[in-house]
């Protein structure tokens, strides 16, 4: 699965990714459900370090993209 980290990779695209697997941090899981065939929750996030409003966010593992990643691209840069 690629690896995108920080608003530089987010301005440059997806690169080759196909969509079929995605990882999630935070969210609303109704959002996230409507743009996958199946999302599995795999953990929260802890950190002492974090913003409070950082903590206990939801990990998932998303696969299946439902729309084509061009159009999903630019509505991921918005959360930036």
């Amino acid at each position: 699965m690629p690896l995108a980290l920080g608003e530089t990779a987010l301005a440059l695209g997806p690169g080759d990714w196909d969509g079929s697997v995605l990882t999630i941090i935070g969210g609303e899981r109704p959002d996230n459900a409507e743009l996958f065939e199946s999302i599995e929750i795999i953990g929260q996030t802890s950190s002492p370090y974090s913003m409070p409003y950082e903590r206990g966010l939801d990990v998932s593992i998303a696969r299946g993209l439902k729309v084509p990643v061009k159009e999903l691209w630019p509505r991921l840069r918005l959360f930036i």
